[in-house]
């Protein structure tokens, strides 16, 4: 912002409503006037910002007693004029009789050296609201990085508050972090991690896919971290990115989390690393199972090198535990092997249900008709509804038409035996 004052007043026209109060005040004996909104659109001005502040970050009503010269200086960053009036026992904490303060002026205007000497009271109120904004807020929203530092920074006893919002266009609600991601200030939303120790879903699912448009993965990593389950709707499209650029940190922080459809999103991604092969990638992806999953190295590639002969004899001669036969399932599904290997691997009975589901499900993905005509009639009774639906659709997506009649007449069959047994 320029330091000629009336580019300022120009300026402030514009962007910040103060101006019209300050006219306001120099008709003395008049009633307070309702302010003038910047949305000329609405003839009634919109209802105050209902701001929800914990107890504990409260700041007092300020007195109504800042003389509007002293609130000027403050915006022009004369702060010798403002420490005359402060040495003479003016609170640093006062505002207008239309509520504004020196933090707030001098925050929007970017009088960075004026924030600086103010903070230097120790008992001044940094969340004080003005307009339904507090001083970071407008720091933030004009864009004045080092006063934005310097609030992020306090060790005022009046602690920052993160939680506050800020109804930005009417009827949409953002708080700092907020407001930050979308003028794609990431430096700042970097700095309010550091220290937001409360941040909500809300927040999370809101800067979460502006940081992934602007390619900051490390701030998408972080929010994935957070104690928050998004639905799918907001984590399939951040999966998908993030496995087209090789994000791996963002997709296991992802899948360790429980979402609708995690199996699915997570069996599309196994798929695509067994057949290339990648098996340090498909050993952490079983570990992202609900159930625990595992698998024999020399048992899987021989299954899937159709060594016949010998599979019949490992299977003969082992003993595998449950969680090596579902992922050995899990694998031959997506990689595809022969029919006696198939059936040789469904001698046992110890998969969970959960591996079915997502057997089938890789199985229809990879067209298996080798493993899914003896998988579908082995399990016929523990395999789901849901399971067969979804296996269906999914062979329909890929005009597989010989396994979607396949689940057809399992489904028909389903239902048939479901009305039976009424």
């Amino acid at each position: 912002m320029s330091d000629n004052e009336d580019a300022v007043l120009n300026s402030d026209n514009e962007e910040h409503e103060v101006i019209d109060e300050i006219n306001g005040e120099e008709k003395a004996g008049e009633n307070e006037k309702k302010r003038k909104r910047t949305d000329s659109s609405s003839e009634e001005p919109p209802a105050k910002v209902p701001v929800e502040v914990p107890e504990c970050f409260k700041c007092p009503e300020p007195s109504k007693d800042l003389p509007r010269k002293v609130w000027t200086s403050a915006r022009y960053g004369r702060m010798w004029e403002v420490q005359a009036w402060l040495s003479e026992g003016g609170d640093v904490n006062a505002a207008t009789s239309y509520g504004l303060t020196l933090l707030n002026a001098a925050a929007s205007c970017g009088r960075t050296a004026v924030v600086k000497d103010l903070m230097n009271y120790p008992n001044l109120h940094i969340n004080t609201i003005e307009d339904g904004k507090t001083a970071l807020h407008n720091a933030i929203e004009y864009g004045h990085d080092s006063i934005v530092k310097l609030l992020l920074q306090s060790n005022l006893k009046c602690h920052l508050d993160l939680t506050i919002s800020v109804q930005t266009p009417p009827g949409i609600y953002r708080t700092a972090i907020m407001i930050a991601a979308d003028k794609k200030y990431w430096s700042t939303v970097e700095d309010i991690l550091k220290i937001h120790d409360k941040i909500c879903r809300e927040e999370v699912a809101y800067v979460i896919p502006r940081a992934q448009d602007a390619q900051k993965w490390g701030i998408v990593q972080q929010l994935v971290q957070k104690d928050f389950t998004l639905t799918s709707k907001e984590y399939v499209p951040i999966l998908r990115e993030a496995y087209k650029l090789n994000r791996w940190e963002v997709i296991y922080s992802i899948l360790k989390k429980d979402f609708r459809y995690k199996n699915e999103s997570l069996n599309d991604i196994l798929f695509d690393m067994i057949d290339q092969r990648n098996w340090r990638r498909v050993e952490d992806l079983l570990g992202m199972f609900s159930e625990e999953t595992n698998y024999n190295v020399n048992l899987v590639d021989t299954a899937l090198e159709g060594q016949t002969a010998k599979f019949e004899q490992m299977m003969r001669k082992g003993k595998f535990d449950a969680p090596t036969m579902n992922g050995t399932l899990i694998l031959i599904a997506a990689g595809g092997s022969n029919e006696q290997i198939s059936k040789a691997l469904l001698t046992r009975d110890i998969f969970s249900d959960d591996t079915l589901h997502n057997a089938l499900f890789l199985a229809a993905k990879k067209n298996n008709l080798e493993l899914l005509p003896h998988l579908i009639t082995r399990f016929f009774k523990r395999i789901t509804y849901h399971s067969l639906s979804c296996a269906r659709v999914e062979c329909g997506k890929n005009s597989f038409r010989d396994a979607e009649r396949l689940f057809q007449k399992a489904l028909d069959s389903k239902i048939q035996s479901m009305f039976q047994n009424i």
